[in-house]
C-alpha cells in the first residue's frame, strides 16, 4: 500500500532535532519546576537519537508475559524516564498533560464537553487522582524495560484493535497492521494529549464525538492500547498509517495463538 509521506548528515541530523526540542521545551506554557525533569531528560533521550520503543514487561503468571510498549525509543527506555525519579514527580508529570487536554478541550467546545472538563479541575486539585497515572503498585511489578521493535512485535494488537474497535474488516486490517508506524519521540511527548482527549471524553457522547473529529484532523490513526482513533476508517488509508502512542501484546507459551501476542518475545 502506497504511503505518502552519509555520517555527518546523520549527526546534523539528530543536532538539529535536539535543538528543537529544547527551543520548544523553553516556550511551552505548560512548562513549570514540576515539569522540568521531564522535559531535561526529553532533551536527553532526543541527543541520543531514536531508534527503537521501549517494551516494559510483566509477569502474570507461569510463562506467561505482558509487553506495554512505548515509542521513546533506547534512551528512553528505563523507569525514570517513564515513570519519573518518585511516584510524586510522575504525578506531576502526568499534570501536565491534563493542562494541554483542558486546552484542548476548551478550544473545540467548552459547553459540550463541561463535564469533562469539570472532571479535569478535579485531577489538577489532586494530581494522585488522575486516571491516566499507571499505579504504582503496577510499575514496580515491571520485571524489565526492554529495546524492541515496536511496529513489528505490535502488529498482530494493531490488527485486533482495527477490528475490533474501528471495525475493519479482518483483511484491511491485517494491511494495515503492516503499516504500523512509531511515532518520533518530540511528536509522542507533544501530540499524546490529542488521543488522550478522546479517551478522556468518552464519558461525554456529545463532547467525544467533536474531539474525535478535531483530533483525527491532528493525529489521524493514533492508537493507546485497544483505544483506536474511529475516525480513522473514514479517512483515505492510502494517505496515512496507524501510529502507535502505547500498545499491549502478550507471549510466553501460556499465550500461543492469542489474537495480541508479540511477534517473537521471549524471556
Amino acid at each position: 500500500m502506497e504511503r505518502v509521506g552519509g555520517v555527518n548528515i546523520l549527526y546534523f541530523g539528530k543536532w538539529l532535532v535536539s535543538i528543537l526540542g529544547l527551543y520548544l521545551a523553553s516556550c511551552s506554557p505548560f512548562m513549570t519546576p514540576a515539569t522540568e525533569e521531564t522535559e531535561t531528560l526529553l532533551n536527553l533521550a532526543l541527543l541520543a537519537g531514536v531508534d527503537g520503543d521501549c517494551a516494559v514487561i510483566t509477569q502474570q503468571a507461569v510463562d506467561d508475559y505482558k509487553a506495554e510498549i512505548y515509542p521513546v525509543g533506547s534512551a528512553g527506555c528505563n523507569r525514570t524516564f517513564l515513570f519519573g525519579s518518585s511516584y510524586n514527580n510522575y504525578a506531576k508529570k502526568e499534570l501536565r498533560t491534563i493542562y494541554q487536554v483542558e486546552s484542548f478541550l476548551q478550544s473545540v467546545s467548552p459547553s459540550s464537553c463541561s463535564a469533562t472538563l469539570t472532571s479535569l479541575q478535579a485531577v489538577k486539585a489532586d494530581p494522585m487522582t488522575n486516571p491516566l497515572l499507571v499505579a504504582q503498585a503496577t510499575i514496580d511489578s515491571y520485571i524489565e524495560y526492554r529495546v524492541i521493535d515496536g511496529p513489528q512485535q505490535g502488529k498482530k494488537a494493531t490488527e485486533s484493535n482495527l477490528i475490533t474497535t474501528a471495525s475493519l474488516s479482518a483483511p484491511l486490517a491485517n494491511s494495515e497492521s503492516k503499516e504500523l508506524i512509531r511515532m518520533s519521540l518530540p511528536d509522542y511527548e507533544n501530540l499524546r494529549y490529542l488521543a488522550l482527549a478522546s479517551v478522556l471524553s468518552e464519558s461525554e457522547p456529545g463532547c467525544n464525538s467533536l474531539v474525535r473529529v478535531a483530533v483525527n484532523r491532528l493525529l489521524p490513526g493514533w492508537m493507546y492500547n485497544e483505544k483506536v482513533d474511529l475516525e480513522y476508517p473514514n479517512t483515505d488509508l492510502n494517505q496515512i498509517a496507524p501510529r502507535f502512542l502505547q500498545l499491549t501484546c502478550v507471549f510466553g507459551s501460556a499465550n500461543t495463538g492469542d489474537s495480541v501476542e508479540c511477534d517473537n518475545l521471549q524471556i
